[in-house]
């Protein structure tokens, strides 16, 4: 074999291993991301009816975004087990998103948003 294919063939051998490393690299750096993730606080956060008392309905929820969040955490109960609050009203099968959208615009579903402090800057002398 010539010295030059030689050569291509370990720049190459080179060439895979780096990338193999850097892709690792890339994969732990998402899992680890995605795992401080978890352990953050949520924002909101959808509560169990009889954990509110002395209210009848939901706070009728005038951001979109508001919306979407408490959806999709009462969604995410109903995936996992949680009954729908529709009663019969409902017509199954839904998927849980649809179920959970309907429970949040109906007033069904209690929510209750964190408040985020952000730390303040302490005024030099």
């Amino acid at each position: 074999m010539p010295v030059a294919s030689v050569a291509v063939e370990e720049a190459l051998l080179v060439l895979k291993l780096a990338f193999l490393v850097l892709l690792y690299l890339f994969i732990w750096r998402i899992v680890r991301s995605a795992a401080k993730d978890v352990r953050m606080p949520q924002e909101s956060f959808v509560l169990a009816p009889g954990s509110v008392p002395g209210l009848g309905e939901a706070q009728p929820i005038e951001s979109r975004f508001l919306f979407v969040d408490v959806a999709a955490l009462r969604a995410k109960q109903l995936r996992r087990g949680a009954r729908p609050r529709l009663g019969d009203q409902a017509v199954l099968p839904h998927k849980a998103e649809r179920v959970a959208m309907e429970e949040v615009k109906r007033g069904l579903v209690f929510y209750d948003v964190a408040v985020v402090k952000l730390p303040t800057e302490e005024a030099e002398p």
